[in-house]
């Protein structure tokens, strides 16, 4: 009995040492703290990222072992779907990264973000659209009006790590009524990505660096007494919601928006919210009437002139 006393009491303790819940190791101001910034912008655009890390590959690797394998029976086809689940998932880590980084240029204020996601894809075929039959040609897009971008965001996740240095806490032997085993677990999640500015122009790399974002979460998971979280089922970083590794993007995420603003020159900061675009359709189709009546006003003046 005595022997129990003890063991619960060092587990005590043990857990106890865990209360700070989260570990955040970033640098820099943060979003929030930029985000009243009115100063001069610099036009920027994010391409896609690429999972090159371990974990990625791993889970493609998998994933083809287990389509290759035979599995039968509930248990074989749940191992198949969470196989497939987890291969999806990887599979849009990449491209949900670079959307959470792209909103986050956008709300700190310092970029005029252009879209070079999925988005485009959709403008170029609105475009595209307009120019057909099927659309009112007074409301036609006019072709050359999307802006070039200064600067291309390239990159790539070379470290993720769901559960970085996953560390077992002692478990109580035997069984304790009324809460039964017990075993305490440390969570950490870790990532990181690689990042190169590009001079869209010249081509010539402006800058080169990596950011990353690590937390750890303490947990309880047992027999009688469990703290798990239910992840949905969905791809890309919605897995990883109220996760550790959720945390851990978003100190990455925010890290990022830091030393791009910082490792920008400050020439290329030089447009003025948008005025650097051509003049606005809408507003030229606007004053389009206005013209055509003052033109017609002049032409009847001069008639009346001649007689």
């Amino acid at each position: 009995m005595k022997r129990m006393f003890f063991i619960l009491c060092m587990i005590f303790v043990w857990s106890c040492g865990g209360n700070q819940a989260t570990k955040v190791e970033t640098a820099g101001p943060t979003v929030q703290q930029v985000v009243t910034y009115h100063g001069p912008k610099a036009r920027i655009a994010v391409a896609s990222f690429k999972c090159k890390a371990a974990w990625c590959q791993a889970q493609k690797l998998i994933h083809q072992q287990q389509k290759r394998g035979r599995w039968s029976g509930l248990f074989g086809k749940l191992i198949v779907r969470k196989t497939d689940e987890i291969a999806e998932t990887a599979k849009g880590i990449g491209t949900g990264m670079s959307d959470m980084l792209t909103t986050a240029l956008f709300r700190s204020g310092r970029f005029i973000v252009l879209e070079r996601g999925e988005g485009l894809k959709s403008l170029k075929e609105e475009i595209d659209l307009s120019q057909t039959q099927y659309v009112n040609q007074s409301q036609a897009i006019k072709p050359g009006l999307l802006e070039g971008a200064d600067i291309l965001v390239i990159g790539a996740i070379t470290e993720f790590e769901p559960a970085e240095g996953n560390v077992k806490g002692m478990a109580i032997p035997g069984f304790v009524p009324y809460v039964g085993g017990l075993s305490f677990q440390k969570k950490t999640a870790h990532v990181a990505v690689d990042i190169r500015l590009v001079d869209v122009r010249t081509g010539r790399i402006i800058s080169a660096i990596k950011t990353e974002g690590k937390t750890s979460d303490w947990g309880v998971s047992g027999i009688g007494l469990a703290f798990t979280r239910n992840l949905p089922l969905a791809a890309g970083l919605s897995y990883f919601k109220n996760t550790p590794m959720e945390k851990a993007i978003r100190v990455m995420v925010d890290q990022t928006v830091n030393e791009i603003a910082k490792q920008i020159p400050e020439s290329y900061y030089r447009y003025e919210d948008n005025t650097n675009q051509e003049p606005d359709v809408q507003t030229a189709n606007q004053q389009q009437p206005e013209n055509t009546r003052l033109q017609k006003s002049s032409v009847k003046k001069q008639k009346e002139i001649k007689r």
